[in-house]
Formats: C-alpha cells, structure tokens, sequence
C-alpha cells in the first residue's frame, strides 16, 4: 500500500509512450538479432525511427523545427554575455559536485577497463588518475570559458557495451563530429530536437547496460556486510530524493543543496559510511605457512575471509627450514 500523503501520477500520453516504443524496439532490433554492419549504430537508428513515430502520431512538426532554428550555416561558438564571480555560500554544494563527478570518472573509467580488457581483475589507478585529471582541467576550462562543468558520459560506455566496439578510430572521429556541431547550430538544432519520448527510450537504452555493467563491477569485489550496508544504504536514501522529496524539505537551509539531488545524496552517504564501517578492520594480516605440508585449503579460506573486508594481505611467512635428520 501506499500512503495517500505520496500520490503517484500514473498517467501516460498513448502517442507519447507509441514513440518511446517504437525507439527502443528500433535500437533493440539491431542490437540482437543483426550480425551486419547495423548494429554498430543502433542510436542513429532509434533516433530515425523517434523521428519518423513523432512525424506520424502529430507529436512533432518538421517545419516548427525548421522556423525555430537559428540563423546562417556557420557560426562561431561564443562566451556567455556574464562576469565571473565567486560566491562562498555554493562552495558546499560545489565541493559535493566535483566529488560526486570524480567518483563517477572514477566507475566509467574503470567499466572502460573491464570493457577494453577480458582478463580485467582491478582497477589500474594509473589510468583512472589521468581520467580525474582530464575531467578536471575540462571542467575548469569550460567555467572559465563561460560554460557548464563537464563530465564523462555513462550513456556513450552503454553504447559501447551493446555494439562491443570500443576502438579509437570509431571515437576520435566521433569527437570531432560532436565539437563540430558547435559551429553549425541548424545541426546542433536537429540534435537537441528529438521528441521526449524518444530521448527516454534512448536514456532507457543506454541505462540498461550501465546498470548492469555497475553490478558486475560491484558484484566482482567481495562483498561483506560492512560493504552491503554502505552501497545499499546510500542507494536507498538516494531513491528517496526521487521518489519522496518532500521528505528533506524541513531540513536546514545549509543543508538542503547537498538533498536536493540523488546523486549528492547517495554519494555523501557512501563516502561516509565507506569511512565509517572501516573502523575496527586491522589493515594488514599475515599468514605463517610450513614447508613440505599442504595448505591450498588454509590459504583458501585465509584469502576468502581476509579479503571481504578488504585486509591487505601483508606476506606469507614461511616457517624456518627444519634440520636434515641422519
């Protein structure tokens, strides 16, 4: 049952979710069952057939998007008409952003491993510091340029899950293609055109294999229940911002930018008891083994046990060689 104070609007447009449909069903179809040259581009098919549903069912209107697009072929990307400022009270929630933001290049980094790699076991710290790294300076430039904070795309490593293609020759080209469309706004006007429903089904998509490749990732570490109750507890508060936000609205006012996103919430959360169910785990184990006996069962158990709570397993100690017997 729920409760009358948290009603939920269940009503759906039948045009609306027609187009929704049919634009996942376009992208699921090549993905699954074509072996061709198709299914390397399953959003640019759903997008088409997004288009071509919202054209049929009324929903959208060739030539409305051609009279709100912008002016001339070519233009010039420009600084935003504003000053920079600094203002102390959205340092809080900024702080949360950039932390929020670095632990998620830190997972998309890492499923980017996993993806590029069949024999992955951990993640290689080299290659994530230089993500952190780069989405940093982008962020910096960009506000400093009069843009938004930039940050990796989970949506892009879900679309290299479903084709299985990963390779810099697809990506670089694509990267050009996407920094074109600063300069040509009639393109960048049909991009950001796309009717709702089908931004959804694409975001639906591409969520599907970014959830699921987030569980094998957390599902690959040993789990304990120290871990069980940082990750789940985080999650749930998280959904709670969603679900019910009326829940952290009498809350202090210093407090409420760090509520007023899942995303903040569920990180906040994690980081915090990450740190807090860390107390009473001795950092280090040892193990002392004797030659010439069989321990494969011991060790086994050593390793399983020490290792749900993360114990750094500090040496193997072998036991003092014994004398020569006459």
């Amino acid at each position: 049952m729920i409760p009358s104070s948290f009603p939920i609007d269940c009503e759906a447009d039948p045009r609306a979710l027609l187009i929704g449909l049919v634009t996942l069903f376009a992208m699921i179809v090549p993905t699954i069952w074509t072996r061709s040259k198709l299914h390397l581009f399953p959003m640019l098919i759903g997008v088409g057939a997004g288009y071509d549903a919202a054209q049929v069912t009324g929903e959208f209107h060739a030539a409305q998007l051609l009279a709100q697009m912008p002016p001339g072929f070519l233009s010039f990307p420009h600084r935003a008409a504003t000053g920079l400022s600094f203002k102390i009270a959205l340092l809080p929630p900024f702080l949360i952003a950039a932390l929020t933001a670095s632990l998620k290049t830190v997972g998309d980094t890492t499923l980017c491993q996993k993806v590029n790699d069949t024999g992955w076991k951990r993640t290689d710290m080299k290659s994530v510091s230089g993500g952190v790294f780069a989405n940093g300076l982008g962020s910096a430039l960009s506000g400093l340029l009069g843009g938004i904070g930039q940050n990796t795309a989970s949506s892009s490593i879900g679309i290299s899950l479903a084709t299985g293609t990963t390779s810099r020759a697809i990506a670089l080209p694509l990267g050009l293609l996407v920094a074109g469309l600063a300069f040509f706004p009639k393109a960048a006007a049909v991009v950001a055109g796309l009717p709702g429903p089908a931004v959804g089904a694409v975001l639906i998509y591409s969520a599907c294999f970014i959830i699921l490749g987030g569980l094998q990732l957390l599902t690959s570490r040993m789990l304990d229940a120290r871990r069980i109750f940082a990750v789940g507890i985080a999650l749930i508060f998280g959904l709670s911002v969603e679900i019910v936000p009326d829940l952290y609205r009498t809350f202090p006012a210093f407090l409420k930018p760090v509520f007023s996103s899942s995303t903040s919430v569920a990180t906040v959360l994690v980081v915090i008891l990450s740190l807090l169910f860390r107390m009473g785990i001795k950092k280090q184990r040892s193990l002392e083994l004797r030659t010439g006996q069989d321990h494969l069962d011991e060790i086994t158990q050593f390793m399983d046990t020490r290792g749900r709570p993360g114990v750094c397993v500090k040496r193997l100690l072998p036991a003092p060689p014994m004398p020569l017997m006459r």
